[in-house]
């Protein structure tokens, strides 16, 4: 990673794209579902030709593009993740458009600007319930096959340190 974030450094922000993409290929690939795994095939090329593109066309249209970027950002991201398990695999489909995108954006600014803020919550569940909603998995993968692979699986919310403790935490 410091040899990403050099390279981002020397080259005045242009290695960024490859330094994003080389991260979230890390992070994806180092989650496990069960016993199946992710695969992630974004592009450091592709990904800055795209942030080149919505970045000039933005300004060309004066802001006017930038959810039709940020949907092709989203698309990116999505369609470019797979899971594996065995040597069967599910791809994964974006389905959101930039109009859908301007619908969401428009009434999440309507519930802030009428809420005075208070509805952000709601703001933060519609977004996320957008996204969601406009992923589709296309595979042969059979999800009720997927297993949990350590029997004592420990991470690192510190279970074991409140159970030794005898610490009872709310959530």
């Amino acid at each position: 990673m410091a040899k990403w974030l050099f390279l981002t450094l020397i080259t005045f922000g242009i290695y960024g794209a490859w330094m994003e993409m080389n991260m979230r290929k890390y992070v994806l690939e180092n989650v496990r579902m069960g016993n199946a795994r992710f695969l992630y095939k974004g592009e450091g090329l592709d990904y800055f030709l795209l942030n080149i593109i919505g970045y000039f066309l933005s300004i060309i249209t004066l802001g006017i593009y930038i959810l039709w970027w940020l949907n092709k950002l989203f698309a990116y991201y999505v369609d470019n993740l797979v899971l594996y398990k065995d040597d069967k695999e599910v791809r994964m489909k974006s389905t959101a458009t930039g109009g859908g995108f301007w619908g969401l954006f428009i009434v999440n600014l309507f519930i802030l600007i009428f809420t005075l803020g208070l509805g952000y919550a709601f703001v933060v569940t519609r977004t996320m319930n957008y996204l969601i909603q406009h992923i589709e998995l296309e595979g042969e993968i059979d999800l009720s096959e997927l297993q949990q692979t350590e029997d004592a699986y420990t991470d690192a919310t510190g279970e074991d340190l409140s159970d030794m403790l005898d610490i009872d935490f709310v959530f």
